[in-house]
């Protein structure tokens, strides 16, 4: 694995902006277990493994980014910074292609560290799509072979419910994403981090509670759109709220006690759509059996699971050392 990713660093180059974790621990936490609980019925899995899933979805940040090597090719993996694309594709409507090589090939300005995050989330859901379809041709007379898919899983879900929680976070999509270009550093984590952990654990159960309200209606409009559709969707969501964000810490300010309440109906939009499009990804890999028995299978540090980055994405562009920042 270190070969490879030492591979890819090559290929990214070193002096990309740093990804640090959206929304923290306890955002990216929520958001797994309120779609978990969402759609526990269809998959008694996703209740039984809720904690997995939870666990799985800090992952990035908080077990892949303590290898520097492995950070610096994942990062950029994080985010997407919409105003670059907008410039160098011409336009507010950004022609996306699901296919990185296709699209990047045909603006090869659009650096890596610009972000990456849609291909990420599309990759991951193709293979746990592929883990899925070989769950459900299994019988179980392999009860090993069954677990370790389903092991498998589990793992790929819960990751993948990391960039999808990135993408609802209004700074993961804006090249202002520590409000550095609007005399408002430290904006990032405050937001995400500080404010969030100021209004748990009530949230939580709000959140839960939102996403199974809204779920039929988000469901019924959303279900024959692509993964990939479905974070550019979210991405210009969250894009959306990026100057309410920006007006409530320059007139509200930063004293928790007295902010974090102004936040909180933004907090509560922006990790209850992450649910949504999380269960929208979700719903479509759970018709498969869930076995229980002697399943025990759980990995603490994961290995890496690398992102299909290509040699065509080679120069890396200057860019000043953000690695303090929220991204």
């Amino acid at each position: 694995m270190r070969t490879l990713a030492a591979g890819i660093v090559i290929v990214c180059g070193s002096f990309l902006p740093s990804a640090a974790e959206g929304w923290a621990r306890r955002g990216h936490d929520m958001v797994a277990q309120a779609a978990s609980y969402n759609l526990g019925a269809l998959n008694w899995g996703l209740r039984e493994r809720s904690f997995d899933l939870e666990y799985y979805s800090n992952v990035p940040d908080m077990v892949w980014k303590a290898d520097d090597t492995i950070y610096q090719a994942e990062r950029v993996e994080h985010f997407v910074n919409l105003e670059i694309f907008q410039r160098e594709t011409g336009g507010k409507k950004i022609p996306f292609d699901p296919d990185r090589k296709a699209f990047f090939e045909k603006f090869p300005k659009i650096q890596p560290a610009a972000g990456r995050a849609y291909w990420r989330v599309s990759e991951l859901a193709e293979d746990l799509a592929r883990v899925t379809k070989e769950l459900r041709a299994s019988d179980l007379s392999d009860k090993k072979k069954h677990h370790d898919l389903q092991a498998r899983w589990f793992l790929i879900a819960g990751i993948l419910s990391h960039y999808v929680g990135d993408l609802s976070m209004p700074l993961h999509v804006s090249e202002n994403y520590d409000g550095q270009l609007t005399n408002q550093k430290g904006i990032h984590r405050h937001f995400e981090g500080d404010s969030v952990d100021q209004i748990f654990p009530e949230i939580a159960s709000e959140v839960m509670r939102r996403t199974k309200a809204q779920w039929a209606a988000f469901h019924a409009k959303n279900k024959n759109k692509t993964v990939f559709n479905l974070m550019v969707d979210l991405g210009q969501d969250s894009f959306a709220k990026k100057e309410e964000l920006l007006e409530l810490d320059k007139t509200k300010g930063r004293d928790l006690k007295r902010a974090s309440s102004q936040y909180k109906v933004l907090i509560l939009d922006r990790l209850t759509k992450s649910s949504l499009y999380l269960s929208e990804i979700w719903v479509r890999n759970l018709d498969w059996k869930f076995d229980s028995d002697k399943f025990f299978h759980f990995s603490p540090k994961p290995e890496w699971l690398p992102p299909r980055i290509a040699v065509f994405q080679a120069t890396p562009p200057a860019a000043p050392d953000q690695k303090s920042e929220q991204k």
